[in-house]
């Protein structure tokens, strides 16, 4: 028998969600690679996809968790390692939203965008960041569909396979933060939130 070690990485193969509970959408989905840094690998189990069922594409709904509070004069927001984050994507909190700007990911323990003082308010420390449609005010979120059932490659032609339904989900074993907004979306999904 040949036996080989698959190596493992990252919060991919520790218990998330009942693997008997999922229900998956029929066919996989092209996933969108133009809203992914250069440098992207794959994309983790787990993470946050909104699907185009008519082209099908699956895309990457974006959260960030801040490291750091956000007050009225913060021109450079400090997120937590791992949000995929690209210059152009729009996030927010509330009501408002801002795009990424001069996205430096050189710091080993967060990464860092500009924005203009006070356009995000006030906002705590370990609050989530969610992708919205647009920058500025009472602008739409960008809920998603779906999650990655499986870690996936980012190649030449990269697919995966996004599930709708799942129980017992562990929130702190998912690759991004979660959003009230996410977990409206996702209405078919239970949450364990402590």
């Amino acid at each position: 028998m040949d036996y080989r070690e698959t190596p493992q990485s990252g919060k991919s193969y520790i218990h998330m969600w009942d693997v008997a509970s999922t229900e998956e959408f029929i066919g996989g989905f092209a996933i969108e690679k133009s809203n992914l840094p250069a440098t992207q690998e794959k994309i983790l189990k787990g993470t946050f996809l909104k699907v185009d069922f008519n082209e099908r594409i699956a895309r990457v709904v974006k959260t960030a968790q801040l490291a750091e509070a956000i007050t009225a004069e913060t021109t450079s927001v400090k997120v937590k390692k791992g949000a995929m984050l690209i210059n152009g994507d729009i996030l927010g909190s509330g009501t408002k939203s801002v795009s990424v700007a001069n996205l430096d990911t050189t710091n080993p323990d967060y990464d860092t965008f500009t924005i203009t003082a006070g356009a995000l308010g006030t906002v705590s420390a370990g609050s989530v960041l969610q992708e919205y449609a647009e920058a500025g005010s009472s602008k739409p979120v960008v809920s998603p569909d779906g999650m990655a059932y499986t870690d996936s490659k980012i190649d030449a032609l990269p697919s995966c396979t996004v599930i709708f339904k799942a129980y017992d989900i562990q929130p702190l074993a998912l690759p991004q933060p979660l959003t009230s907004a996410i977990v409206t979306a996702l209405n078919k999904c239970q949450f364990i939130i402590k």
